[in-house]
């Protein structure tokens, strides 16, 4: 089944007992989302939608359109949209897939030094306010669950128990 936002896809098996099941993944577009820096300040985005009752903060990220290919482009895209931001100086973070059944990958880049260009450029169906936190405020954030993405609060649980927390902060800066 091929659907707006998933494709559904099945698959008959052959169990070792010799009895047939239904197997079932979903697909989707990958993401992307950015580590964005600007004047020694990460930047979290505090986003509201109409499907939505409550804001979520998260950092600047986005799907990736059907016809784009590259990753990085498509973060360049997303920040740009989301917060009017560019910068010169970015890299993939890392990757990860959220679950075995859910098909796609989210891709983390970080943009160093970033740059205003212009104001920000919303779709209709977007409220986007950027908030400004040290590495310190970010850390803490991150660590206490207010900014919405497991996988980066595990990480930055295990950049502090390995007492790793100054080189995550030096690749976030030039």
């Amino acid at each position: 089944f091929s659907w707006v936002m998933f494709d559904i896809y099945q698959r008959e098996q052959l169990l070792y007992n010799w009895q047939t099941v239904t197997f079932e993944l979903a697909k989707k577009y990958d993401s992307v989302l950015i580590l964005a820096t600007q004047n020694n300040k990460i930047i979290i985005t505090e986003e509201e939608n109409p499907a939505s009752t409550w804001a979520n903060r998260w950092l600047p990220w986005g799907r990736m359109d059907p016809w784009e290919v590259d990753p990085l482009s498509s973060a360049k895209r997303e920040l740009l949209e989301e917060t009017w931001l560019i910068s010169d100086h970015r890299e993939l973070f890392t990757t990860y897939n959220t679950d075995h059944k859910l098909l796609y990958t989210k891709h983390v880049f970080i943009a160093k030094e970033c740059k205003k260009i212009a104001e920000q450029s919303l779709d209709g169906w977007e409220k986007i306010k950027l908030h400004y936190y040290s590495f310190d405020e970010f850390i803490t954030c991150v660590s206490d669950g207010h900014i919405n993405l497991p996988q980066l609060e595990n990480m930055v649980l295990r950049h502090r128990l390995n007492n790793t927390l100054a080189t995550l902060k030096d690749r976030l800066w030039i």
